[in-house]
């Protein structure tokens, strides 16, 4: 965005102002007499004690009265003055803008800091979450092998126990003897008691069927 006007810009608009100003203010003032003459342009543009050096200076090097010299550069110092203030009024205009955007940036700017920074301390608050709980998992790895470990202790000494018992039956079942039936046509039955039909024998001093069987 331009923040004053470029050479051919202000040249067509200091050429239609000027135009247009004198047009409006000091149309026929060539035909009106001296004295009205410089009566209208005192009071247009205030009356000075005395006319400035440089009209008169103009005055002699271009041949025009004064009046007509001042009456032009009067003009002029009026449109490019009103320009003057129309281009200072726009850059002001424009710096407040820009101000006001800065402002609006730099109130973003921190609104982003905060947030950010917001967000980098519930990051960190996630990240000590996370390494609590990795904590607490290997602990409880930890826990389960152990308890795994005694698991398996227990039942490795059960299973001994148990083997242990049925070693223990075995022995204690050969060191009573074995109790054998049998049909009486089967054997001879000479010194041994009948009951029934079947020959009762006792091995190693056992009871069998209730009674005390041994060879007489």
């Amino acid at each position: 965005m331009e923040s004053y006007y470029s050479r051919e810009e202000f040249e067509n608009i200091f050429h239609e102002e000027t135009s247009f100003f004198i047009k409006k203010y000091f149309k026929n003032i060539g035909l009106t007499p001296k004295m009205k003459f410089t009566s209208i342009i005192d009071k247009f543009f205030g009356k000075f004690t005395k006319s400035p050096r440089f009209f008169e200076d103009i005055s002699r090097y271009t041949r025009l009265n004064t009046e007509t010299v001042e009456l032009l550069l009067k003009c002029c110092e009026e449109i490019a003055y009103g320009l003057y203030k129309k281009d200072a009024s726009f850059m002001e205009k424009q710096n407040s803008d820009l101000q006001n955007r800065l402002r609006q940036a730099l109130q973003k700017n921190k609104q982003l800091e905060a947030e950010l920074k917001k967000k980098e301390i519930e990051l960190k608050q996630k990240e000590q979450i996370i390494l609590q709980n990795n904590d607490k998992i290997r602990k409880n790895k930890i826990r389960i092998s152990d308890l795994r470990h005694e698991l398996e202790k227990v039942k490795n000494a059960a299973d001994l126990n148990n083997n242990m018992q049925i070693v223990s039956k075995s022995k204690h079942n050969r060191q009573k003897g074995t109790i054998v039936e049998v049909p009486i046509n089967s054997v001879q039955i000479e010194d041994h008691h009948v009951i029934g039909n079947i020959v009762t024998m006792q091995y190693d001093g056992i009871m069998v069927n209730g009674n005390y069987c041994k060879d007489e």
